[in-house]
């Protein structure tokens, strides 16, 4: 595969890259507001499993933005 072949095929996943990355920031935004909303259930000393998923939902919606840069 030549270098001219290769950046024509990464164009062609360019818009989905795009809208991936797009989808991630606005869930990662809404993350924001639900824990905001949430925060005295979610710092409460026997909800840690919900520190827990909050912060897996936000490494892996950072790394979904990531992959994208």
């Amino acid at each position: 595969m030549t270098a001219t072949d290769f950046a024509s095929a990464i164009e062609e996943w360019h818009d989905f890259y795009l809208a991936v990355a797009g989808a991630s920031a606005a869930l990662l935004g809404l993350l924001f507001v639900g824990i905001s909303i949430n925060l005295s259930a979610i710092t409460a000393q026997e909800r840690a499993d919900l520190r827990t998923l909050a912060g897996q939902a936000f490494a892996n919606l950072l790394y979904v933005l990531s992959m994208r840069s």
